[in-house]
């Protein structure tokens, strides 16, 4: 269920307003103003409600406005103080007096989850989708960095869109229409590493020919080396060197070849805290994050949990299904431990599993409720 954190300066009508507000989500009651802050990534919390009595709204406004720089999520306020019509609050705080607050939580949830699919399916791309601060401070650095050929780390949990960041760091940089050459590192045997990223001559080991790798197919274009972490420390000096004179050798060559790319690395373990374990080299570690974009856990900004459901509804539905408020609530309290991948999932199962065109909470299923399905089950 929908959660909204609740503090209020006026005892007397706390009960009234946690009693209407439950008719539609739960409350989480704070004692003090500053323990607001503390509760914001509560699992299931969307909104704040917040109390004052008769004060002047100058302060109500104050206080507003520094809330709103520690919280991300919408503020409800309840007062009685006129509200001026050019009140110049900060974006998503909206103002109730407390005779209408039997309206409020029915309110919260049309503002939370009631945001048109049509304007959310619009976006580009799905892991940009949002307002959230976080989010938005992620498209702030692309735009920023996408010019430069400086290095750049982007750093995020697993399904958080760390190559979609890279592809718009390239297609907003002068290299686009140049080629951009993924390699996931984590996926290739450390005996074969080194031929995919440098190339091979013919005869360098049994059945190699002369191919050309990743330093090559890059050249005029970007490099994106995903699951950078796992790379063995064997590997990493003759990759620095790549780094800094852009010249390497392939594997069996003797001929010293360059290329002019530029590195977009990416990682879900951070190098920096590799490097203090000794995974990873420390002089590697400052080549290759000149710049560092961190993309947050969808957990981290579930105001965006909603647009990325409606697009990948949009997406993925062959008959324009359309997602209701139960399944909406449903996703927005979930711990999303995949990200925006494990979203797209599930709703590309609730898509299939829908009926007439609807999708309840019944087909918003996690994966969490396959892990023990074969617990009890005899193998073969």
């Amino acid at each position: 269920m929908l959660t909204v954190i609740y503090w209020d300066c006026v005892p007397s009508r706390i009960l009234k307003i946690a009693d209407n507000l439950q008719k539609h989500v739960s409350v989480l009651p704070v004692p003090t103003f500053a323990d607001i802050a503390k509760h914001e990534q509560a699992q299931g919390v969307c909104a704040v409600v917040v109390g004052f009595d008769g004060i002047s709204f100058d302060k109500i406004s104050a206080s507003i406005c520094k809330l709103k720089t520690l919280v991300c999520l919408p503020i409800f306020v309840v007062s009685e103080s006129p509200m001026p019509q050019d009140n110049h609050l900060p974006d998503d705080v909206f103002c109730c007096v407390p005779s209408c607050v039997d309206q409020l939580g029915e309110k919260i949830k049309k503002i939370v989850l009631g945001r048109s699919p049509k304007e959310m399916s619009s976006a580009i791309m799905p892991a940009f989708l949002g307002k959230s601060a976080a989010i938005q401070t992620v498209i702030q650095q692309v735009a920023l960095y996408a010019p430069y050929n400086n290095p750049v780390l982007i750093l995020g949990e697993t399904g958080t869109g760390k190559e979609l960041v890279a592809r718009a760091l390239h297609e907003n940089s002068r290299r686009k229409g140049k080629p951009f050459v993924p390699i996931n590192c984590s996926s290739i045997p450390e005996t074969l590493i080194e031929s995919e990223l440098f190339g091979t001559v013919k005869g360098a080991f049994t059945d190699a020919i002369y191919r050309n790798g990743a330093f090559s197919r890059a050249s005029t274009g970007s490099l994106f080396l995903d699951e950078l972490g796992s790379m063995s420390l064997t590997v990493q000096p003759r990759l620095l060197r790549v780094l800094e004179s852009g010249e390497f050798l392939r594997v069996g060559g003797e001929k010293t070849e360059k290329s002019d790319f530029r590195l977009i690395s990416a990682s879900c373990r951070n190098p920096m805290d590799l490097s203090d374990a000794g995974l990873f080299r420390h002089d590697l570690m400052f080549r290759i994050s000149d710049l560092v974009i961190v993309i947050p856990p969808l957990r981290e900004r579930r105001e965006d949990i909603i647009e990325l459901a409606y697009y990948f509804c949009a997406e993925l539905s062959m008959n324009h299904a359309e997602l209701t408020e139960n399944a909406l609530e449903k996703l927005y309290c979930h711990h999303w431990p995949g990200n925006a991948r494990e979203l797209r999932t599930v709703i590309a199962r609730a898509c299939v599993h829908t009926k007439d065109g609807l999708i309840t909470e019944q087909e918003i299923i996690f994966h969490s409720q396959f892990k023990n399905v074969l617990k009890d089950s005899p193998l073969g």
